[in-house]
């Protein structure tokens, strides 16, 4: 028996075959849009276009799927549908399907390859820049590509601009995160500082919707105190940025970091650390302090448990060459692990992120 199923729209449709196609080949949406749109253009520009559309699908790999959504978002049509935002953008196209592909799609997926790759090149300050896009491209989420792309496309030759632009964005991206401010929130101003990029504003700004109030300000320094018990992480990741800001240099790709609580946050009846920190309530609160935790490799954490501050560390330097990171290397110098110590330390921290992201302006 055949069944027939009639939907009014290509991405009803294309919901309504992944749903029913659970034991067959996925059908994505880059095989939908690439045979209406190549399909749409002149014999002759099929084969140029097939083979850098196969390009730039191998660059962009996973990340491929999501570039439609990134230039319909850029464009202003973040709202429709992917499939019906792209023939919408056909058909504003002096020169229809061809046009598109080659003067928009194509442009856009080689800029947003550089983005998220972190392959900007030829100026002096690439190497600043490709930091700040693998810190952008760590976030869960690639909410932040639309409007660096609006800016990419029209300020892009400027490094110096670009630098001063995903700065901001960068800052804005983590403080938003530090927040927890929700998604809707987050699309909203980002989406307003696209469309500001897209009216023409001038390339050092002024980026409204980048910029922190008062509240949020003062919200997102009470949230670092704790950041761990509200977002493990995001924690996680600023962290990272913390270490490569104090260690100057990226962490190592091939090794996983992890967040370990040096004061642990349960300990046994006969542990060290009840001498150390009597108060149930206030080791509690420390544990899950700033200035309680750092970096480690999974393996370290594991085998640091909830040791005492001594065995800790002899698993932290231990001499099977394990990589220890600044974070952790500073240890080295504090030979007990104290109340005082972590308050300290949390201070020096906020101190550190704020010099590097400006929370406290």
């Amino acid at each position: 028996a055949l069944v027939a199923i009639t939907t009014n729209t290509i991405d009803r449709a294309f919901h309504m075959f992944t749903v029913l196609n659970d034991t067959g080949k996925p059908l994505t949406r880059n095989d939908i849009l690439k045979a209406e749109l190549i399909g749409a253009m002149a014999p002759a520009d099929r084969g140029e276009a097939t083979a850098q559309w196969d390009e730039l699908a191998v660059r962009l790999d996973d990340d491929f799927e999501q570039l439609f959504s990134f230039v319909s978002t850029e464009a202003g049509r973040g709202s429709k549908a992917i499939v019906e935002a792209v023939r919408l953008e056909v058909a504003a196209h002096p020169t229809g399907a061809g046009g598109y592909v080659f003067d928009t799609l194509l442009p856009a997926g080689r800029i947003i390859d550089v983005m998220l790759h972190a392959r900007h090149a030829g100026a002096r300050q690439s190497a600043e820049i490709n930091r700040l896009l693998r810190a952008l491209s760590a976030l869960p989420g690639r909410e932040w590509v639309p409007p660096l792309l609006a800016f990419w496309k029209r300020h892009g030759t400027d490094a110096a601009a670009l630098l001063v632009f995903i700065t901001a964005l960068e800052r804005f991206a983590y403080g938003v995160r530090i927040l927890a401010l929700g998604a809707e929130k987050r699309a909203q101003r980002l989406a307003a500082m696209t469309a500001l990029i897209a009216a023409g504003a001038p390339p050092h700004g002024p980026w409204p919707q980048l910029v922190f109030n008062r509240d949020e300000l003062r919200n997102i320094n009470h949230s670092l105190r704790d950041l761990h018990r509200r977002s493990p992480q995001i924690c996680r990741l600023v962290l990272q940025r913390l270490e490569e800001r104090q260690s100057g240099k990226p962490l190592a790709a091939d090794v996983t970091f992890t967040v370990e609580h040096i004061l642990p946050m349960n300990v046994g009846a006969a542990s060290l650390w009840r001498t150390v920190i009597p108060d149930a309530d206030n080791r509690k609160r420390l544990a899950s302090c700033l200035g309680n935790l750092t970096l480690v490799t999974q393996v370290a954490n594991e085998k640091a448990g909830n040791h005492d501050y001594a065995r800790k560390c002899a698993v932290y330097f231990g001499p099977d060459g394990v990589p220890v990171t600044s974070l952790t290397a500073e240890l080295r110098a504090i030979p007990a692990w104290t109340a005082a110590v972590i308050e300290a330390r949390l201070v020096r921290m906020l101190a550190a992120i704020n010099a590097m992201w400006r929370f406290d302006a």
